[in-house]
């Protein structure tokens, strides 16, 4: 199996490194996928992702962005106590569970 690593872009350093996974026609995030404990956003829109999981690995995230893909449901987002903004537009949302 072919591990891909994906290098983060840096903001200003008032925002903190910030990973950009944005246009990238994802369905889901692997179970594999992780955050350099220094990333604190994660932008992960326009896609086609679905469901959120396996963020509960990436505890030191910040900012997360999701807009704009198929999102129904949203697991582990609830462990992310660091989480100071989350942008959630144009998603099919049912429910969040805590």
């Amino acid at each position: 199996k072919i591990s891909i690593f994906f290098k983060c872009l840096f903001a200003s350093a008032t925002q903190g490194p910030v990973m950009d996974l944005s246009d990238r026609s994802m369905q889901k995030l692997e179970p594999s996928f992780i955050c350099s404990e220094d990333t604190h956003t994660l932008i992960l829109d326009r896609n086609h992702i679905m469901k959120l999981d396996h963020l509960e690995r990436s505890p030191g995230l910040q900012q997360l962005s999701v807009a704009s893909n198929r999102l129904v449901r949203m697991m582990g987002v609830s462990r992310l106590t660091e989480l100071r903004v989350l942008n959630l537009p144009n998603n099919s949302i049912g429910s969040c569970p805590s």
